[in-house]
């Protein structure tokens, strides 16, 4: 079992590389010695193809990895004749080797895939969210716990209470391009790793009748679960999954700046099919729980990280780690046990 997990992104990323010796491969470089690494294999008759993304959230790449060293194991050789493959291990390089969730330039890359970066404070304008903004652009260094704590759930309260549940969580990790070195930046053009996918995907899609892309996640799912979503229409998907769909079509409130635009805005194939999976790993009573203990922690983690103190860096970036990477048994026994279940539909899919 603890084969398919990883202590660090060097020692994922050599597990990842010899696992697809026999693979064609390649890698991408993002920054100093960071890769985005790549491996392929086509069948003769080209139906098929299914794309497996590690690492879009950085520091969510360590149970991403051991997803596709699982895939490799377990049923590359079984497919490899039917399916295309192409995998990508660690979108987000600099996030996992760091332990942080957005990239090297501050951004969220699950928010960075947009044709108009224009759009993207549309939501909060309409909505007048900006008078609240400070909880993303507080320029100062992080103080006490308690007394951080107790501002953070203020400000969280005070927008529950004027806009409702749904859209504070909106506002919260809608993205936003205003603030650089604030939560859920967005960014103002699309990142080095995103325009790789970009031409990656309009390149190995072009033979192809059907492609479905797999994003793997951690965090907000109640733990021990496993969260299926897709960006296509309820009607659209015929595997047998217990997916929900995010595609509510309504505008300032849809997933902007997605990983799956990558796949609807590039691909050549005639369908195409987006899974975001999303394993728990806080709290496996509630996800409103979950999202809260995150939110905060990924608050204090980014103004640690940009205002300081920067003594306090090693310890929250452990703290970044453990959160969306449980390193005991009971996890990884069920992240696996989930993984198996997902895949056997989705390679038994006609």
């Amino acid at each position: 079992m603890n084969k398919y997990f990883s202590e660090n992104y060097f020692q994922a990323r050599e597990k990842f590389r010899k696992s697809t010796a026999k693979l064609k491969k390649s890698n991408y470089h993002i920054i100093d010695d960071l890769t985005i690494d790549v491996a392929e294999s086509h069948p003769k008759k080209k139906e098929k193809l299914l794309i497996i993304i590690s690492g879009t959230h950085g520091v969510e790449g360590y149970v991403g990895s051991a997803f596709q060293l699982f895939f490799i194991d377990k049923y590359l050789s079984k497919i490899k004749d039917k399916y295309g493959i192409l995998l990508i291990h660690s979108l987000n390089p600099y996030g996992f080797k760091n332990n942080r969730r957005y990239n090297e330039n501050n951004v969220d890359l699950n928010r960075n895939n947009n044709k108009d970066f224009s759009k993207i404070n549309y939501f909060f304008n309409k909505n007048k969210l900006f008078k609240e903004e400070n909880i993303f652009n507080i320029k100062r260094a992080f103080l006490s716990d308690n007394f951080e704590r107790i501002r953070y759930n203020l400000l969280l309260y005070k927008l529950i209470l004027k806009h409702g549940i749904s859209k504070t969580i909106q506002l919260i990790g809608h993205g936003q391009n205003k603030y650089p070195k604030g939560l859920c930046y967005s960014g103002k053009n699309k990142e080095k790793s995103i325009l790789f996918l970009d031409k990656k995907i309009k390149e190995i899609t072009k033979d192809y009748k059907e492609t479905i892309l797999i994003d793997v996640h951690t965090g907000a799912a109640k733990k021990y679960n496993l969260d299926i979503f897709t960006a296509n229409k309820l009607n659209e998907i015929k595997i047998d999954v217990p997916f929900k769909s995010t595609n509510t079509k309504k505008k300032g409130t849809d997933h902007i700046g997605g990983i799956e635009n990558s796949l609807f805005e590039n691909s050549k194939s005639k369908k195409n099919i987006h899974f975001t999976l999303e394993f728990g790993t806080i709290n496996k009573y509630s996800t409103v729980i979950s999202l809260n203990y995150l939110s905060y922690l990924l608050f204090k983690e980014n103004q640690i990280t940009n205002f300081g103190p920067f003594e306090k860096i090693p310890k929250i970036r452990q703290k970044m780690k453990k959160a969306y990477f449980p390193e005991n048994k009971k996890f990884k026994e069920n992240m696996l046990k989930k993984t198996k279940d997902f895949l056997e539909r989705i390679i038994n899919y006609q």
